[in-house]
This record gives C-alpha cells, sequence and structure tokens, in this order.
C-alpha cells in the first residue's frame, strides 16, 4: 500500500537550508513513500542566491524516492497581482504531484508545513491532507490570538501535527484529530563517541557551547555579560550567522572583540556530535517572549543525546525538561547554572547516561514512523 501513496509536501524554504524538522521528517518517511517537496518560488528581485549561511551535510536524497522542486526551477513569484502569484505556486504543487502519480501513486498525501499555502487544498482534489504546526508563524514576540485563516485550515485538514508544548495548547483544541508530534535528534548519531573537532581541542576548558544558527531569538546580550563576567570561562558558537538580522550586528561585533570567544562559524552536520560531546555545557540562550515559548529547539536533544550538560533560558518547552537540564533567567541564575553544571557531579558517566536515556525516546525514526502510521494506517 505503502507504494500507492505519495507524500506532496509544501515547505516554507528550499531544500538546502540548515537542517529542519521538515528535513528530517521527510527524508525518512521517503524510504516508505515517494515524496515530492515543493520549495517555494524565488521572487523575481531575488536575483542573488547567498547560500555561505547554509550549514553543511543535509540528508542524502534518493532521486527515486524524493523529488525536490528547487526555489529556482520555474517562473519567479511576485506580491501582486495575488491571481498570478497563486497561478505560479499552483503550476509547482501540480508539477509535484505529476511526478509522483507518474510514479505509480494512486493516493496523494498532501502535508502543507505553512498556512499561507491552505489553497492548494483545492488544487489536489482527493488527497488527504495534513497541516504541520512546527512553528509560530505569525512571528510575533507578543502574544496575539489565532487568525481565521489558520483557525479555517485546522478545522479543514484531516490530521494536525503540532511540535510544542505551547502550540498544543493554543491550537490543539480545534481539530479532534490534533497529535502532539516532538522535535527530537538523529539519536544514535549524537549518541555515538564522536572524535574531538580539531578547532574545538585548540581552545581552553572549560567550555561553554552554543550549537546552532546564529539568530536573533538568541539572547546574544546575555551572552556579552556572562564572557565578560567569567573570563576564564571559554565560550565557542558554532553555527552560521543566518542573514544577520541588524539587532544581531552590535552584539556579534562584541562577542568577536572578547578574548575568551571563539565563533567558529559553519560546520558539517556529522561533526556537530563531536562539538556537543566535547563541550563541557551546552547552552540555549533564548530571549523570553511569546515567540521563544512556541519552540521546541532541536539543540536540546542533540545536547541531551550527547551526554552534555545543558542550561537553557526560561522558556515553555524547556521547563519540561528541568529534571535532566538547567533553566535560567538572568545574568546571575545564567552564571550560577553553568557553574553547576561544571561541577563533577554533573559531569559524571553516570549523570551523562541520565541525559542520553532521556533523550532516547526523541529519536528522529520513531517520530516519523508515526507519521508514517496515519499516513498509510493498517488495515
Amino acid at each position: 500500500m505503502a507504494d500507492e501513496v505519495g507524500v506532496l509536501a509544501l515547505v516554507s524554504d528550499d531544500w538546502p537550508a540548515a537542517p529542519q524538522r521538515r528535513h528530517q521528517i521527510l527524508t525518512r518517511l521517503a524510504a516508505t513513500f515517494r515524496v515530492a517537496w515543493i520549495s517555494p518560488p524565488r521572487h523575481w528581485r531575488d536575483r542573488a542566491w547567498d547560500d555561505r549561511h547554509l550549514l553543511a551535510g543535509l540528508p542524502t536524497v534518493d532521486s527515486s524516492r524524493m523529488h525536490v522542486v528547487p526555489s529556482r526551477s520555474g517562473p519567479p513569484t511576485v506580491n501582486w497581482p495575488r491571481v498570478l502569484r497563486n497561478a505560479i505556486y499552483r503550476r509547482r504543487v501540480l508539477r509535484g504531484a505529476a511526478w509522483l502519480r507518474d510514479r505509480g501513486c494512486t493516493r496523494i498525501e498532501l502535508q502543507l508545513w505553512n498556512p499561507e499555502f491552505a489553497a492548494a487544498i483545492d488544487w489536489v482534489p482527493g488527497a488527504s491532507t495534513s497541516y504541520h504546526i512546527d512553528d509560530e508563524y505569525s512571528w510575533s514576540t507578543t502574544e496575539r490570538g489565532l487568525s481565521d485563516a489558520e483557525r479555517d485550515l485546522i478545522e479543514r485538514v484531516d490530521r494536525v501535527y503540532v511540535s510544542s508544548p505551547k502550540l498544543l495548547e493554543t491550537k490543539g483544541g480545534i481539530n479532534p484529530r490534533t497529535i502532539f508530534s516532538s522535535n527530537g535528534a538523529d539519536w544514535r548519531l549524537f549518541a555515538s563517541s564522536a572524535p574531538e573537532p580539531a578547532a574545538l581541542a585548540r581552545i581552553p576548558r572549560p567550555r561553554a557551547a552554543y550549537v546552532g544558527v546564529l539568530k536573533e531569538q538568541l539572547d546574544l546580550a546575555l551572552l556579552v555579560a556572562l564572557a565578560t563576567r567569567h573570563s576564564r570561562w571559554s565560550f565557542v558558537l558554532v553555527g552560521p550567522a543566518r542573514r544577520v538580522h541588524p539587532s544581531l550586528r552590535e552584539p556579534l561585533a562584541q562577542l568577536a572583540a572578547l578574548p575568551n570567544v571563539h565563533l567558529l562559524g559553519a560546520e558539517s552536520v556529522a561533526s556537530l556530535p563531536g562539538y556537543l560531546q566535547h563541550a563541557d555545557v551546552a547552552l540555549l540562550p533564548y530571549r523570553q517572549d511569546a515567540y521563544t515559548d512556541c519552540i521546541n529547539p532541536m539543540k536540546l536533544y542533540e545536547a541531551l543525546a550527547a551526554g552534555t550538560p545543558v542550561v537553557g533560558s526560561r522558556i515553555r518547552t524547556l521547563l519540561d525538561f528541568a529534571s535532566v537540564i538547567s533553566v535560567a533567567t538572568g545574568l546571575d541564575e545564567w552564571s550560577a547554572a553553568i557553574a553547576d553544571s561544571l561541577a563533577s557531579e554533573q559531569q559524571s558517566d553516570a549523570r551523562r547516561e541520565m541525559r542520553r536515556s532521556a533523550a532516547r525516546s526523541y529519536d528522529w525514526d520513531a517520530i516519523t514512523a508515526a507519521i508514517a502510521r496515519g499516513i498509510s494506517p493498517p488495515d
């Protein structure tokens, strides 16, 4: 039956992006179903394409199982008139559906990974539908009510997958077929012993590391204050600064000027377990606002799988893991939490194994298997 089902996934970014939940889920679904990944078309004003910010090491795509329609392919989009914008996007969606049908898929599962794609439900008649809420799509840092358009979409689809506790609280009581589907990690990759990266080996201990994209949701001012106060600790930031937001420029410059701060830039995904395992504490320094309360950081599960002590901001998802990580607010709490994480008890083999065990059930294979069962339920 799986050979007869094709997954038509409408996602909000191109395939070559820093690996997100959608990359992890859809590449694994492709082992069971054929998958068409439909990237949004580039805007006609986007003449240059800068992908220096991207992390290397995306999952390998088997072109016979997964078809990627890249943003560069086909005519560019426009903002107005909306009828033309929809026509351009509809052409891409139908192109993906045709690829699936040409390979024998008689039933299509239409996955919407952003509410802006809701119109596509009418373009693929007869498809089963799912809406994946893996972010707060208003991007608002203050509380907002659910929009009428998103509510209509949630009510209309066959299934809703929600990836964070806060999003489940705000959007989970509308469609009775709503499923909590947490983010996770490639558990075996991050839990298996990895060599110490050469770039990290040159940095003195103790090492407090953030491993991920540098973005405006991070409290970089907090990192500046921590690194200034604790000159004997090494602060290591591994990851690209994606589309540097104006709010990041000053704190990034301040961090770069500090002798105990090491900005290592983008590294391959395969090397990330080594950075986490050979750090003394992993940092999740998010700003505390309505948006970050809705996130469920994959970095949490990766650090736990690596066995590394974690200190994070007091946001909704992290509070559920307070038994295995430290949560903090303000400079003094952060200083104390990092100091406690550096203590010998937290660095013991027993504590590392406890953290690995806490992350074990959040493996992407298990998370994806549950979604696959929803697409093709047993007879």
